[in-house]
């Protein structure tokens, strides 16, 4: 008996090890506090990292099936789950499981399941591929019904069946089928799946004999001589390692032309196409001048430049006539200013007026002969001269008084590179002629052996002489083989003859735009050459030009019609708190849209303060203005009874929200004497029992015998030869083994009790967890 209310005891202390196992939860790898709940199957849990956003579910077994309402106990926390993983051991997705958690992005899925059932994933708007384990037999319907970024599936070999829109508005692209195609008419495909059963690949093994000139395949993009290279592709997208070539070698982007130093270059791959053709020098002497040496200027008659030999010292300067008055002294060769002008000495001489012209004094210069007057007097009548001409003035025949200044110089036609410009009316020359301005440039390009002509033309009369440029000579190509010739790679003069080949003949269909042939080339070197020519097929119109696609030839892709261009409508979008509004503008073609007409956001509008539990938000938007002030909570601590476990009860002093932590687990009871519910008589047991004398449980009952009939109990020899006596706990193994059921219904209560707390506790924190 007393072993029986230690095992109560020992499981009531196992129960209690247990509770406080659950209170105690697990914390993300950055301190955050992993997210669990309720089981989600017999056998199956889960726990929820916010640091992450990954959701795991472990055990083994199959999952809950769950509805709208109520849903699985993770869907209040949708916002933030962006991937699901399940461990092995999960069998099954349960109904709407993961129902409009549209943040889900990724989901690993274990090769121990075998069914999705109804609407698991439906509307998962962020899912964009996913691949089934081989042991999935059933997708149930609406399984993926609207996961509008669902493009990509992989479906098992096993699958059997598959609900009505399992796949049902998902705008998928590759659906691959491990199965074969016999495999697949077995499946029972249910309605509005169309999607997936027009996107099917059943492709068991990859088969990479595609040719497909996409660039996803490009292996190495066209050169100047070699054509573009793809790999091989497999029918459900994969690339292999095989290439193919596709189209033809861009050829040579010719650079600039070659000069006397620099060769003519591919500006692509930088091989030369012509080489430099070498400097033309032609001599010019400079004779020296009074200051400056002289030299022999030999200039390249192709692209002008210039070196300088045969230096020759300055002359120096040469006097002309002395300084006068007026006028320096200059160099009589370079006119180089020798000694400055002298300047006037003046003699005064007065002239009275006459009756005609007025009075004036005349200034004489003792040197040179300058005269000027002023003090004028009595002004008369002049008496003209001759009339004035382009350089000289009018004046009185009397006192030579001016009377009207020179007319000055009528321009006849501008200077030229041969003529001057002169007077129309007196014919003296005004400006110079201006001379040549010639420019080169080659007109005939030198061969290998004839010359080239180099054209030089002056830029304002368009006058021109010509040069010859000496031949390049030839540039020998590679050696002759046995279809080829040598040649020069310049003029393709043949310089050796070709060996002799064999030829085979290959026909080459005709494309578009490029007509067919027969192509013979040489077994022995790869030399080709074609006859036999058919017309090119024309080109297969594409779809029709859009506003930003050309139409083009389905078969080699040439522009057929230019595009169209967008034609815009206009929808305004109105300013919200932290977005601004603008105008987008449509294309009624395309639907393509670009914004403007951009105005400010209108910022939030506050709600209700914050409290212990809830933020402060926006009554617009609903966006987070405050975080919530969080709980301010008092500790009460509740002692431990013989059957209950104790703990601390927080309290918060605002908002009066309670949790439980720090179980400690339940006192044992506390026997005291017995105490006797009936005394032996008349050959019958007595019977007493013990009380927890702390909470007065019934912990024991017994039967015992008066001592007469204890002194009466004839002793009893056992096989060994020991005597013994029975005893009242003899007497009461049989009195339990009759009937008596009064200590069956103790040990029963007191586990109900346990079981009861146990269950009051685990509810109270996974509602203060669920908080």
């Amino acid at each position: 008996m007393k072993k029986n209310i230690r095992g109560v005891l020992s499981a009531i202390l196992l129960v209690s090890l247990f509770l406080l196992c659950l209170c105690v939860l697990p914390a993300a790898a950055d301190g955050t506090e992993i997210i669990t709940g309720a089981p989600c199957g017999k056998g199956l849990s889960w726990q929820l990292d916010p640091s992450t956003g990954e959701l795991v579910i472990s055990g083994k077994g199959e999952m809950t099936n769950y509805s709208v309402s109520p849903p699985a106990p993770w869907y209040e926390h949708r916002g933030i789950i962006t991937s699901v993983r399940l461990e092995e051991g999960v069998t099954s997705i349960g109904n709407y499981a993961f129902f409009y958690c549209d943040k889900i992005a990724s989901v690993s899925l274990p090769g121990s399941l075998t069914s999705v059932k109804a609407f698991a994933f439906w509307n998962c708007s962020s899912l964009t591929s996913l691949t089934l384990p081989e042991g999935v037999t059933a997708v149930e319907g609406g399984a993926f019904q609207d996961c509008t970024a669902l493009t990509d599936v992989t479906l098992p070999a096993g699958l059997t069946r598959l609900g009505n829109s399992a796949f049902g508005g998902a705008p998928l692209r590759k659906v691959l089928y491990s199965g074969t195609r016999e495999e697949w008419a077995e499946v029972n495909v249910g309605s509005n799946n169309d999607g997936l059963t027009q996107a099917l690949l059943i492709h068991p093994g990859h088969v990479f004999d595609r040719t497909s000139a996409e660039e996803i395949y490009l292996a190495s993009p066209a050169t100047c001589t070699d054509a573009a290279l793809y790999y091989k592709s497999c029918i459900c997208g994969e690339a292999g390692r095989d290439t193919f070539s596709h189209g033809a070698p861009n050829g040579h982007t010719e650079g600039a032309p070659a000069d006397c130093d620099t060769a003519q270059r591919c500006t692509v791959c930088d091989t030369i196409l012509v080489a430099p053709l070498g400097h033309t020098y032609e001599e010019h002497t400079v004779e020296p001048t009074c200051t400056a040496q002289g030299y022999t200027a030999h200039t390249c008659s192709l692209c002008e430049h210039t070196y300088y030999d045969g230096f020759t010292p300055a002359k120096g300067h040469a006097p002309g006539d002395a300084a006068t008055c007026t006028s320096p002294q200059f160099c009589t060769v370079c006119g180089g200013l020798l000694e400055d002008a002298l300047g006037h000495e003046y003699t005064h001489t007065v002239t009275e007026p006459t009756c005609t012209a007025v009075g004036y004094t005349t200034h004489a210069c003792t040197r040179c002969d300058h005269v000027y007057r002023d003090s004028y007097t009595d002004v008369r009548e002049h008496t003209p001269g001759a009339e004035a001409t382009c350089t000289k003035p009018q004046l009185c025949e009397v006192c030579g008084k001016l009377l009207n200044d020179a007319v000055g110089h009528t321009e006849g036609d501008a200077p030229t590179c041969v003529t001057d410009q002169t007077c129309t009316v007196c014919g003296q020359i005004l400006a110079q002629r201006l001379g040549h301005n010639y420019l080169s440039t080659v007109t005939l390009q030198p061969t290998c052996t004839e010359q080239g002509i180099m054209t030089h033309s002056c830029s304002r009369c368009k006058d021109s002489y010509t040069r010859s440029i000496a031949p390049s000579g030839h540039v020998p190509g590679p050696e002759a083989s046995c279809t080829e010739a040598q040649i020069c790679t310049v003029c393709n003069t043949r310089l050796a003859d070709s060996l002799g080949h064999s030829y085979t003949a290959r026909t080459v269909n005709p494309t578009c735009d490029r007509r067919g042939y027969t192509l013979h080339e040489c077994s022995r070197c790869g030399s080709a050459y074609m006859d036999t020519m058919v017309p090119a097929k024309g080109h297969t119109p594409g779809e029709a030009a859009t506003c930003t696609e050309a139409q083009t030839c389905t078969v080699c892709f040439t522009v057929l019609a230019d595009k169209l261009g967008h034609e815009y409508e206009d929808a305004v979008t109105a300013a919200t708190c932290l977005e601004q509004g603008y105008t987008t503008h449509t294309c009624t073609r395309c639907n393509h849209t670009y914004l403007s007409d951009f105005r400010e956001a209108l910022g939030h509008k506050a709600g209700a303060q914050a409290t212990c539990t809830a933020a402060q938000t926006c009554t617009r938007c609903a966006a987070l203005l405050a975080d919530k002030l969080g709980h301010s909570y008092t500790e009460t601590v509740v002692p431990p009874t013989c059957t209950e476990p104790g703990y601390t009860l927080h309290t918060c002093d605002v908002c009066k929200n309670t949790y439980t932590d720090t179980i400690v687990a339940a006192t044992e009871h506390t026997a005291g004497d017995w105490i006797i519910d009936r005394h032996p008589g008349f050959g019958e047991a007595g019977r007493h029992h013990l009380e927890c004398t702390v909470c007065g449980i019934l912990m024991e009952t017994e039967t015992f015998l008066s001592e007469e009939d204890t002194a009466d109990t004839e002793p009893v020899t056992d096989e060994s030869g020991v005597t013994q006596t029975p005893s009242a706990s003899d007497s009461e193994t049989e009195e339990e083994e009759e009937g008596g059921c009064g200590q069956t219904m103790g040990n029963a209560l007191v586990i109900v009790l346990v079981l009861v707390a146990a269950f009051l506790f685990w509810y109270i924190d996974s509602r203060r967890r669920s908080r």
